[in-house]
C-alpha cells in the first residue's frame, strides 16, 4: 500500500535476464479521486537508502545510466480512481541476484516494502 492509501502495489513481473533484473509494479486505485505523489525526484541519499532489492542478506541498488541516472522513473505519482483498472505504474533495473535466488524484496520510497517476489528468468 501507498503511505498515503490511495493505491496498492502490485507486481507485474521480476525478470532476471543475464545480469539484470527488471521489476515493474502497477498500482490498484483503493480511493477515489485522490492525486498521489509517491516522490518528486531521486537524491543521492533515496538512491542510496530508498531503492533497492533485498535477496537474503544483500542489498542491490539501481542501475544507473551513462549519467549516472537511476534506471527507474525519475518521478512518480498515481491517480488513484476507483473506476480504474490502474492508478499509476513503476519499473526499475538491478543488478540480478546469483541464479540460486528465488525471490527477492523491493523497496522503494512512498509504498510498503514488497515481499517474497518470484522472480522468472529469461
Amino acid at each position: 500500500m501507498t503511505d498515503g492509501g490511495a493505491a496498492e502495489a502490485q507486481v507485474v513481473e521480476a525478470v532476471r535476464a543475464g545480469d539484470v533484473l527488471t521489476i515493474k509494479l502497477r498500482f490498484k486505485p483503493l480511493a477515489t479521486n485522490q492525486l498521489e505523489r509517491i516522490y518528486d525526484s531521486i537524491s543521492q541519499d533515496a538512491y542510496e537508502n530508498s531503492f533497492y532489492v533485498l535477496a537474503g542478506n544483500k542489498k542491490y541498488l539501481l542501475l544507473t545510466d551513462s549519467s549516472d541516472k537511476p534506471l527507474t522513473n525519475p518521478n512518480l505519482v498515481i491517480k488513484a480512481n476507483k473506476d480504474s483498472l490502474i492508478a499509476g505504474s513503476w519499473h526499475g533495473r538491478f543488478p540480478a541476484p546469483p541464479k540460486d535466488v528465488t525471490e527477492v524484496s523491493l523497496t522503494i520510497p512512498g509504498v510498503e516494502t514488497l515481499d517474497a517476489i518470484k522472480l522468472t528468468d529469461r
